[in-house]
């Protein structure tokens, strides 16, 4: 084992790793040497240390891995070293090992090479994901868990006998997300055909279920019992997806709009049922059950606080285009906070409290927009206040038949100032001068429109 510093202070994270790799290998009873530990430490930092990564980072997997067993350990700490979307490709250090065995088609796709029959680990891999060569794989389709897959069977081939690797490539497998539980008998039938010494049909049934029990725990969130941290996920997530909010002070209302759409059409569209598995008593039915019913819960108000913030953009939005186009966020709202400026101008504070104007307010959603997520964002506030505002001003039935009435303008079938007519009325007029006292070049064409809207009781 390795010797720990002998002082009362936390480890850097890369040390956390090496002492990590050096547990889980120690009772799976590999024995690299100081030095061999350093190699699969190094690729899994680098990887994890991608500037995109804002969820699949080191926090997430030591976090994930924390008192697993060791297969669990290992399969968790090299399940996200590939994520081609967010990092646009393979990490330096993954890149020459990967070559042989996966090459690249249009966009993220990847193509599994010939290279695959050479090597006896990747062909391994290959089978529990019931791949070939020739088949081609996108990130919506298992690319970033095969490819990590054959990372850990390459870094850990050295140390492990076949059982092991192959017990570690099932557990990764398993973590692709939202698919029916049918798919873990497939796989304990793939382990099985294998024929590898020690796999009987007892162990690849409790593979499986080691197997389901990372996979679970890769999406807790899911069945976080505040809200407020389940939206922390959520919206970390959005930056790896949408490249533009890696810059908070210059991305455009019609981006971070874009954002939102597409994380609450996924969200609108997930089944619980499809977060988290059950397989042959992992977990127990009760865990399973609590687990499903909560993530039910939290996806409902997710998409409902995604849909008020919708309405709430797309209104700044066709603000902006309808005085000149549209233009960076900051330019509209004011700045985000951050430890050079703690208290920058921002248009909320020159927005009036809204009267409730309607019993339509559901307490928990109202707290989110106006008290926040659980933890500060890198690219917006926490708080909601300007969505807080008009969802006081509406409540939620109104504010989310406004939300319909979006989509033609987001589509671009209407113009945004046509759109903006459809929607005139106080509080959306006071939105907009509270907008107009910050945007100091749409000032005044700010203003006119906010007159115009003024004058229509709605």
């Amino acid at each position: 084992m390795l010797p720990l510093p002998s002082v009362d202070a936390a480890l850097p994270t890369i040390h956390r790793l090496l002492v990590r790799f050096d547990e889980a290998l120690t009772r799976l009873g590999g024995r690299p040497s100081a030095l061999e530990l350093e190699r699969p430490t190094f690729l899994v930092h680098e990887a994890l240390s991608g500037q995109s990564r804002e969820f699949h980072s080191h926090a997430h997997v030591l976090t994930l891995t924390e008192g697993m067993g060791p297969i669990e350990t290992l399969a968790g700490i090299f399940h996200d070293v590939v994520y081609v979307q967010v990092d646009q490709g393979f990490p330096r250090m993954i890149s020459d090992l990967l070559r042989p065995l996966l090459t690249p088609v249009d966009g993220t796709g990847y193509r599994i090479g010939l290279g695959v029959l050479e090597d006896p680990a990747a062909t391994l891999v290959a089978r529990i994901f019931g791949r070939e060569p020739g088949d081609e794989l996108t990130p919506l389709t298992g690319l970033n868990e095969l490819a990590s897959a054959f990372v850990a069977a390459k870094c850990l081939a050295p140390f492990l006998p076949p059982r092991h690797l192959a017990e570690i490539a099932a557990a990764i497998e398993a973590t692709m997300p939202f698919r029916e539980t049918a798919t873990f008998d497939r796989l304990t039938g793939r382990l099985r055909d294998l024929g590898i010494p020690g796999l009987d049909a007892n162990a690849c049934e409790d593979a499986v279920r080691a197997a389901v029990r990372l996979a679970n725990r890769d999406v807790e969130n899911f069945a976080e019992a505040d809200p407020a941290r389940f939206l922390d996920n959520t919206w970390r997530l959005l930056p790896e997806n949408n490249p533009a909010l890696h810059m908070p002070n210059v991305y455009r209302n019609g981006e971070y709009r874009l954002a939102l759409q597409r994380m609450e059409g996924f969200l609108s569209t997930l089944a619980a049922e499809r977060v988290f598995h059950a397989f042959r008593g992992e977990p127990s039915p009760e865990v399973h059950a609590r687990r499903i019913a909560q993530a039910r819960r939290n996806i409902s108000l997710a998409v409902r606080y995604l849909r008020a913030k919708l309405y709430t953009i797309a209104l700044i939005e066709a603000f902006a285009c309808a005085t000149g186009g549209d233009a960076p966020i900051e330019l509209f709202l004011g700045g985000i906070p951050d430890e050079n400026n703690t208290n920058p101008v921002r248009a909320e504070l020159f927005l009036q409290p809204a009267p409730d104007s309607s019993s339509d307010l559901d307490p928990v959603l109202l707290r989110l927009l106006e008290e926040g997520r659980a933890s500060p964002s890198s690219f917006d506030l926490g708080a909601s206040p300007y969505t807080a505002f008009l969802y006081r001003a509406f409540g939620e039935r109104a504010l989310m038949e406004r939300l319909e009435s979006t989509r033609p303008w987001i589509r671009g079938r209407v113009p945004a100032r046509d759109w903006l007519n459809t929607q005139a009325c106080p509080p959306i007029a006071a939105l907009a001068r509270a907008i107009a006292r910050v945007t100091m070049t749409r000032r005044e064409a700010l203003e006119k429109l906010a007159d115009g809207m003024s004058l229509v009781v709605g």
